[in-house]
């Protein structure tokens, strides 16, 4: 992770998670990923850390994100917004995690591409487990089968019927 824990566990399949095993584990796509990104090219942004990787791998990993036409020499930060998303999504499907976790995914972007990346996670949803952090979930109830509020440091599970209502009340009035 970013940060040491401060107290209790980290757990995953009922095994404790050193910070070694977490960055193993998951794979995090930050609120706003374009500003981190180093490569000139998209082909460099994919490969950080990862040279050995095989023209394959990379192609199936932009396909995943819907960005199998764009030339790899192109610099990501030429791109849209909902383009840099998915480069930066394709960056983390390429280590394999077995979790990928998203912050505000959505932040920033236009109803458009808003839309077509809530698109996107739900397909990647069939094949990958997803932990979303947002603080706008109606863009997100399509794509999530659970939904947890963290008040101070207290984790609760949020029924959707209840989530759903509220959205629907904001949109009302």
């Amino acid at each position: 992770g970013l940060a040491e824990k401060t107290s209790g566990d980290i757990r995953w399949r009922e095994q404790e998670l050193t910070p070694e095993h977490l960055q193993q584990l998951g794979g995090l796509v930050f609120q706003f990923p374009e500003r981190h990104f180093c490569g000139g090219t998209i082909l460099e942004e994919l490969r950080l850390g990862h040279p050995e990787l095989g023209q394959e791998q990379i192609n199936k990993a932009m396909g995943e994100v819907g960005l199998g036409h764009l030339p790899l020499s192109a610099s990501p930060h030429a791109l849209s917004g909902g383009q840099q998303r998915r480069v930066a999504l394709a960056v983390q499907l390429i280590r394999q995690p077995h979790l990928l976790l998203l912050d505000e995914p959505t932040a920033g972007l236009d109803w458009s591409m808003r839309r077509q990346l809530v698109s996107l996670l739900s397909k990647l949803k069939n094949h990958w487990t997803l932990l979303i952090v947002t603080h706008d979930a109606s863009d997100l109830l399509s794509v999530a089968d659970r939904f947890w509020t963290l008040d101070h440091g207290d984790l609760q599970e949020v029924d959707r019927a209840k989530l759903e209502a509220k959205e629907t009340s904001f949109v009302s009035h």
